[in-house]
């Protein structure tokens, strides 16, 4: 059951800001969820009591949707429940004063993209939601997972897409992904609704549209991956993400640069993520190395200043310990052939990695080696899943309900949730 709920509704005279919740995933099948994930523990559903003393003049609504793991939600498409959002708050902004007042969507988790889905949505659709996407001047996302497809969110509210019938959306991060997102794409268009359609057959109901299309490869790192993938004839453009460092020779007028992170922006997240003073010269000067080092890949330097804040080297040392440890990894194959930003994450990661393997080895009893042990297994189980699958509420549902879980030892999954947060792995 969807719907969108007015929690504070101001004199419309008085009325000058929409701020609008949005759940995430739901773990338990719990049908007040959508409550509770902005009701404190002790019970104050702070966006009705808290806000209103903050934003007088603001109304706040609530947006409920299906998001459990128990009820087959997984059959419903993040891009329906989104224009559900649309349409619900489209039909809640049909005075003259509504329409292109300011609106502030606040998101959870899953409900992060959905947001951003429905974003894209009313940009895709500029003449029925075009008033919505041009009054979002904020957005809160918290626990959110958000991947290279920032960039092409970025990217595509910014173009001019009057001129396109449809936008063909493919996950270009793996084989897998792209082969999903081009069923996806064939059963949306009304070609077909079997989802166990091949790649072949999908590609053969994308190339019989007959409008102009607009195909987007998000996260097109592996050019190998997309060759071939590209609907013949001239009805449509082509747009793909990547970091691919070979794009470089392309012409500069078919290329868009999205930079990372600034120095200043990078310094402040490693100096947070240490737990180390951010006023410091000293630090500054020292972290500004860190940074460069890693190319102000901002997931790269929050698992360094987590890695420092461990106590497992100093801020000084970070560089040299680095980069001693990156030097051993040049001797595998795979991480000899990955692009230099994954170069840099993937030599963090696995510095946290080998410091919690140290733990295990290094415990004198079984009690203090179950954590660490915990947390490795677990780790090692991640690659199998898309990043976006990994929810923040499966690991808190987990520690909260230890004795809820088949075959997991009680406060097990509380340790190793401790030691992914100590090095900053969780999700």
């Amino acid at each position: 059951m969807e719907y969108l709920d007015v929690l504070v509704d101001p004199p419309n005279a008085e009325c000058n800001l929409d701020i609008i919740f949005v759940h995430g995933l739901n773990p338990t099948g719990d049908l007040e969820h959508a409550r509770k994930t902005w009701t404190h523990e002790n019970g104050t559903f702070w966006p009705e009591t808290l806000l209103p003393e903050l934003l007088p003049s603001a109304r706040i609504l609530l947006f409920a949707y299906n998001s459990s793991v128990l009820n087959n939600a997984s059959n419903v498409p993040v891009a329906g429940h989104a224009q559900s959002l649309l349409n619900d708050v489209k039909n809640r902004r049909l005075k003259e004063r509504e329409i292109h007042r300011p609106l502030i969507f606040v998101a959870h988790s899953l409900g992060g993209l959905l947001v951003k889905q429905a974003l894209i949505e009313a940009k895709l659709n500029e003449p029925r939601y075009g008033s919505l996407k041009a009054s979002t001047y904020g957005l809160v996302f918290f626990a959110t997972p958000h991947a290279g497809g920032n960039k092409c969110v970025v990217l595509i509210i910014d173009l001019d897409l009057t001129r396109y019938d449809c936008v063909f959306w493919i996950d270009a991060s793996s084989r897998d992904t792209l082969e999903q997102s081009f069923r996806n794409e064939a059963i949306r268009i009304g070609a077909t609704s079997n989802k166990k359609i091949s790649l072949t057959e999908a590609l053969r109901e994308l190339e019989l549209y007959q409008g102009r299309w607009l195909l987007l490869f998000d996260g097109a790192d592996n050019l190998e991956e997309i060759s071939g993938l590209f609907p013949p004839g001239i009805h449509g453009d082509i747009i793909y993400t990547s970091r691919n460092q070979m794009l470089r020779r392309l012409p500069v007028s078919q290329m868009r640069h999205v930079s990372e992170m600034d120095y200043e922006e990078a310094l402040e997240l490693l100096l947070k993520s240490a737990h180390l003073e951010k006023s410091s010269k000293d630090y500054q000067v020292q972290a500004l190395a860190i940074v460069a080092e890693l190319g102000y890949l901002a997931l790269a330097v929050d698992q360094a200043g987590a890695y420092i804040a461990s106590g497992e080297c100093y801020l000084d040392d970070f560089v040299d310990v680095f980069n001693a440890h990156r030097q051993r990894l040049l001797g595998n194959e795979a991480y000899r052939g990955a692009s230099g930003s994954d170069r840099a994450v993937y030599a963090t990661w696995e510095l946290s990695f080998a410091a919690i393997d140290r733990q295990v080895k290094a415990a004198t009893n079984e009690a203090l080696c179950e954590g660490p042990r915990a947390a490795l297994e677990i780790l090692q189980v991640f690659p199998f899943f898309h990043n976006e699958d990994i929810m923040e509420e499966i690991f808190r549902f987990a520690a909260e309900n230890p004795n809820d879980l088949d075959q997991i030892e009680d406060g097990k999954v509380k340790t190793f949730a401790k030691e992914f947060r100590y090095y900053s792995l969780s999700p």
